[in-house]
């Protein structure tokens, strides 16, 4: 177990933030290595994950720098720091819609930065790559507003029910079908696949875009980053029902080596994993509660398992993961992100 006081995150002396192996999404790498990669001096393995395609991504919702990276169809808890150095968990479903200039009808996202859904809407930003393919569907091309690529536009602000004040993201520049697509810098590129491909009307060239997030509590408006993690299963230092999730299938319940963040009620952040034929859920709360946890929660366990500190070593395995919890030292207090674009209305689903 790696111990980290709380007050020390609050004091900006120290971060603890998901990781990547590189700048783009899709690839892997031990918890020691992500570590090393961005100078952090202890590390833990990150979500649970999927790979398809040849690319390998977290499952469930992920903001990163206070930006969208991740979108998972998945009722589970999600996690994060709040600015006041926080750690904060709440089972949440959270889910990301698009609306245009020329429609304000909502268009949902299946997910963001992972293969196209057969009969929905993906977007992807440069974390993926510099380019994506329309994957048999139509893609379109959405640049920043005042970009080069998308003309000599300026951002509007329109005032439409509640979409009083509300700015765009940018502007449609490029729609093609059977082809690959470069990502406009710091913009995205929407793949309409199958059933979905009957919204494209709404998206056609010079049309201003916008993409909400809906359903996330309001207290992560504001956070640096968010991850999807879970069971949840011990909260204020008693076990907890995690049946309502979204099922994780598998070992869950059974016994396996267990790799578990949360807090310990002498304020202070902690980071674990069980060694040797691991335990169950029950057998690792149990032995939690013992060492004065107060909540945690679960990260990918089994063979991903694996704990990293400097001038530790390695606990567990060393297999690649996509995403780990990493913990730095810093010379100055990290600035806030800007706030998610959070909707706050009713919304119909379609």
């Amino acid at each position: 177990m790696v111990l980290i006081k709380l007050d020390a995150i609050r004091n900006g002396r120290l971060s603890i933030e998901p990781a990547m192996p590189s700048d783009t999404m899709g690839r892997t790498a031990s918890p020691e290595s992500i570590a090393r990669r961005v100078g952090a001096i202890a590390a833990i393995n990150g979500p649970y994950f999927a790979s398809a395609g040849g690319y390998t991504y977290p499952l469930g919702f992920t903001v990163i720098n206070g930006r969208l990276t991740q979108l998972g169809n998945l009722t589970r808890p999600i996690t994060g720091f709040d600015p006041k150095g926080e750690f904060a968990i709440e089972v949440a479903h959270p889910q990301v819609f698009l609306m245009s200039d020329k429609s304000f009808e909502p268009v949902w996202l299946w997910n963001i930065n992972t293969p196209a859904g057969s009969d929905a809407v993906t977007m992807y930003d440069n974390r993926w790559s510099g380019q994506v393919g329309s994957q048999g569907g139509t893609a379109v091309a959405v640049a920043p507003l005042g970009s080069a690529s998308a003309g000599d536009n300026q951002q509007i602000v329109i005032n439409v029910d509640n979409f009083s004040g509300r700015e765009w993201d940018g502007e449609v520049v490029e729609v093609i079908e059977n082809s690959d697509l470069k990502i406009p810098d710091g913009g995205y590129v929407l793949v309409f696949r199958g059933k979905a491909k009957s919204n494209i009307s709404r998206y056609p060239l010079g049309a201003k875009t916008v993409v909400y997030t809906y359903e996330l509590p309001s207290r992560f408006q504001t956070m640096r980053w968010l991850t999807t993690l879970g069971p949840w299963f011990l909260s204020n230092g008693w076990s907890r029902d995690f049946s309502g999730e979204t099922s994780y299938g598998g070992n869950i319940t059974g016994r396996a080596t267990r790799s578990i963040i949360g807090t310990t009620w002498n304020d202070e952040f902690f980071m674990a994993v069980t060694s040797g034929a691991g335990l169950n859920v029950v057998e690792t709360g149990n032995v939690l509660m013992e060492c004065n946890v107060r909540e945690a929660i679960m990260c990918d366990s089994g063979s991903s398992a694996g704990l990293w500190a400097d001038g530790l070593g390695v606990k567990g395995s060393a297999r690649h993961v996509p995403m780990a919890f990493v913990v730095r030292k810093l010379e100055e207090p990290l600035s806030d992100p800007p706030p998610l674009r959070l909707w706050s209305g009713s919304l119909h689903r379609h």
